[in-house]
């Protein structure tokens, strides 16, 4: 039996989380002066087929408390809904055997980082009481990992807040042990999030006229495929693709730091202070990067050195680099300690050459950087471009935008140097 079952996106991952979980299982032992874990959180990266659903099936249905790391990303992904809903379920079978009606409030969102207009949570988020203490609190007004991080400043409070959160769990588990005969819960596969529609929704209401946004605004083009798409591409190792790859890419594996993670700590960052948004890399690229350069937003692309042997994706960053765009610049990592990244190196080189050739041919570092290859260096490049392409925006209100050639046959470039000269 878990005391709690922690449930967050991977997209949130980082060593500040990871601590808030450590912290949390450690103010819980020390209260009933236990051992051993009694909070369950997936750390694995297991990939479907290897038993990965059924692991966290059987978590979620031998965990008497069900805390959600409530955020924006946690609530536009499916598969956080979907344990949300697995959990919910076992709820619901048990408080029917409770007087009065009542349904054990046996999910606790505490709020990692707080909502916004343009991402608001979802009814069923929303809904519950996802504040404890004072609602004036810097965790209440700020979201915990902003209290984590600033331990120096607000340790007293953060402490308290944890006693509270430890206490909460607790006593919940303890009143509500009966759960523990409710020993399943439905395939995850089977079920179905209940955030997704209520997000949506409220995306599509709640967003103001774009041309307000300005430059506060910066969007992530996450090219990183899914784990079959990796392995069509000639991969033997896709265990740093997440579930869905995209955000949920870890591009520094075996540290599970995800990009989506990384890139928004960077963005909203106290030196930048940006709100950062997700765009896919789909073949509408081109003109979705042109209406966000009219409407002065920021893209940033982050490549998987793989990403061009994906075709769909080859073929949109074909199209993509045939435009110059002065709020756009495209960041490479490379992971060195990857064996498959290492062995394919020269194809992968070529092929990433071959699809962005007019960007590397024209050299400006602005708006292509390769080779970042450790997360320091991706935060502090990332950071820089951030700046500069502001600037660049802000001093350039009505730009002489530079059409690269698009006739002609796109030239072939081979050999591991990738030549263009």
């Amino acid at each position: 039996m878990y005391y709690f079952f922690f449930s967050y996106s991977r997209s949130d991952n980082s060593e500040f989380l990871k601590g808030f979980f450590n912290d949390l299982q450690k103010t819980i032992r020390e209260k009933l002066g236990l051992d051993g874990d009694v909070g369950f959180i997936d750390q694995t990266g297991n990939e479907p087929g290897d038993h990965w659903e059924a692991n966290l099936e059987q978590a979620l249905a031998c965990s008497r408390v069900f805390v959600a790391v409530a955020t924006a990303s946690y609530a536009r992904k499916e598969y956080c809904g979907k344990e949300w809903a697995a959990f919910e379920d076992r709820v619901r079978r048990y408080s029917a055997n409770l007087p009065d009606d009542v349904v054990a409030p046996l999910i606790v969102p505490v709020l990692w980082i707080p909502p916004s207009e343009r991402a608001p949570f979802p009814n069923v988020i929303s809904g519950r009481h996802y504040h404890l203490g004072d609602p004036q609190s810097k965790v209440n007004q700020r979201g915990i990992r902003y209290v984590f991080k600033n331990k120096a400043r607000f340790g007293l409070e953060y402490d308290d807040f944890m006693d509270d959160l430890a206490e909460r769990v607790i006593g919940l588990a303890h009143e509500h042990a009966g759960i523990d005969a409710i020993g399943e819960v439905p395939e995850l596969s089977l079920v179905e999030s209940p955030f997704v529609t209520d997000v949506d929704a409220a995306n599509a209401v709640n967003a103001p006229p774009a041309r307000q946004r300005g430059l506060k605004w910066v969007h992530f083009v996450y090219g990183a495929g899914s784990p079959n798409q990796a392995r069509q591409a000639g991969r033997d190792s896709v265990a740093a693709y997440g579930d869905h790859g995209g955000a949920e890419w870890q591009p520094f594996f075996p540290d599970q730091r995800t990009i989506g993670s990384l890139a928004q700590q960077v963005a909203s960052s106290e030196q930048l202070g940006m709100i950062a948004c997700e765009l896919p890399l789909t073949d509408d690229l081109p003109h979705r990067v042109r209406q966000l350069e009219e409407d002065r937003q920021l893209v940033v692309v982050l490549l998987d050195y793989w990403a061009a042997k994906i075709p769909a994706f080859e073929s949109a960053l074909e199209d993509f680099d045939k435009s110059n765009y002065i709020n756009c610049s495209v960041l490479v990592l490379r992971n060195r300690g990857d064996e498959d990244t290492r062995q394919h190196w020269p194809e992968l080189n070529d092929k990433l050459h071959n699809a962005l050739f007019y960007r590397f041919k024209n050299g400006n570092e602005l708006f292509l950087r390769t080779e970042i290859d450790e997360e320091q260096r991706f935060r502090e490049q990332l950071e820089d471009v951030l700046t500069r392409l502001r600037a660049e925006v802000t001093n350039r209100s009505e730009p002489n935008l530079v059409n690269l050639p698009q006739s002609g046959t796109r030239p072939s470039v081979s050999g591991p140097r990738g030549d263009h000269d």
